[in-house]
């Protein structure tokens, strides 16, 4: 039996890839299609070989060098933003006849997701370019939000350090998780 164009069972039968036919239902129904493994682990030990199975190695071998070129990325992003707002403010202040000019810049070191970033943050004798990144930053508020979400589902302010040094590629002292928490 054929299908009739614009019918529902030929729209059907033209979009198999989405919706499975009656045919190949029953051969996955008779196991006849290999199934994937199973999603959920539900013991420890099942998880420890499953890992184990995926034979990951070390984080360096399953990260690659992106987190190196997106900290790099990134930085040069917040320069450029900071190098412009600079560069707007002495076109302001000179339009307005105020002295001012360069005045070199500071080194800042701002923990984000990827890591340590390192920033060199340039000013004037009158401006620095705040609201890119805050005055006297030390990590972004995300960080923060991750320290206390750890501190919250139960883990010591010690553990949440250790918890997140692989993640940060930093370990965080319990004097900073400490100092996060009452904000």
């Amino acid at each position: 039996m054929g299908s009739i164009p614009g019918s529902v069972s030929y729209v059907v039968s033209q979009r198999e890839d989405r919706v499975p036919s009656h045919k190949r239902t029953t051969k996955f129904l008779l196991k006849e299609v290999p199934m994937e493994k199973q999603a959920v682990t539900r013991t420890l030990p099942e998880a420890v070989r499953v890992i184990k199975e995926m034979n990951l190695g070390s984080a360096e071998e399953w990260t690659g060098d992106y987190r190196e070129t997106a900290r790099t990325t990134v930085a040069n992003v917040l320069k450029e933003q900071m190098e412009k707002r600079v560069a707007s403010h002495l076109s302001r202040v000179f339009q307005k006849g105020i002295p001012d000019r360069r005045n070199g810049s500071h080194i800042r070191h701002v923990l984000t997701e990827l890591g340590t970033i390192i920033l060199s943050i340039p000013r004037t004798r009158l401006f620095s370019p705040k609201g890119i990144i805050a005055a006297y930053t030390r990590r972004i508020r995300e960080i923060d939000h991750l320290i206390i979400a750890c501190f919250l589902l139960g883990l010591s302010t010690r553990k949440v350090g250790v918890a997140l040094c692989g993640l940060l590629g930093e370990q965080i002292s319990p004097q900073t998780v400490s100092r996060v928490l009452p904000q």
